[in-house]
């Protein structure tokens, strides 16, 4: 997608097939419009957790699409909102899909006594 015109990057079928074959790319260069696609979205990280950081800031306070992809690779956590780094109910459902992303909870859900017993 990155050197396509802007209209194959606009195009919602072909920018899912791109996710499916190159997901961290695809959401890279894909249309801004299809940056906050929720299916488009869920799509990429579900195949490169890391491919969050290039998607429109309200998928990244989405908790589905946030479990979706630590699932995928606990370091794209890093990319999730504040206020979902520093929910204590989410963060519990986040160590249980991979508790290497606590490393980028906030530090008082890092200190948390119940977010630590559930990581390890």
């Amino acid at each position: 997608l990155r050197y396509a015109a802007e209209a194959l990057q606009r195009d919602r079928e072909v920018v899912l097939e791109a996710v499916r074959n190159s997901p961290f790319e695809a959401i890279r260069y894909a249309h801004e419009d299809l940056k906050h696609d929720r299916e488009v979205v869920l799509e990429a990280v579900r195949r490169c957790g890391c491919a969050l950081q290039f998607v429109h800031g309200d998928m990244k306070n989405d908790p589905e699409v946030l479990l979706e992809a630590v699932r995928s690779n606990s370091k794209a956590f890093q990319f999730a909102s504040d206020a979902l780094k520093a929910d204590h109910h989410f963060m519990l459902n986040v160590v249980r899909a991979s508790p290497y992303a606590l490393e980028y909870a906030h530090v008082d859900i890092a200190r948390s006594r119940d977010v630590v017993l559930e990581a390890v």
